[in-house]
């Protein structure tokens, strides 16, 4: 376990109030689905699934800037990137 998840007390795990905390964060920002809707702006930036799987470097620079502009689509469809970049409501602009 990663310092930092244990109480004053020493609880670790389930009665470990930092961890469920981090738990309901997970859950609020809908981290499992992180993954998919990473993909579906990546598509609709025109990345062929086999691309999206690729590291940075191993793209031109107009590739690059369609990448940079990730965030920026994702903040504005407000499904990605929550409150940490679009401000307190985490729905987006």
């Amino acid at each position: 376990m990663r310092a930092g998840l244990e109480d004053s007390h020493g609880r670790r795990g389930a009665s470990c109030p930092a961890r469920r905390q981090v738990y309901k964060r997970l859950e609020e920002i809908d981290a499992h689905g992180a993954e998919a809707r990473a993909a579906a702006i990546l598509a609709g930036l025109s990345f062929e699934p086999d691309m999206q799987l690729r590291a940075t470097q191993t793209f031109s620079g107009g590739w690059r800037m369609r990448v940079a502009v990730r965030p920026a689509a994702a903040r504005r469809q407000g499904k990605w990137c929550r409150p940490a970049c679009d401000g307190a409501s985490g729905r987006g602009a």
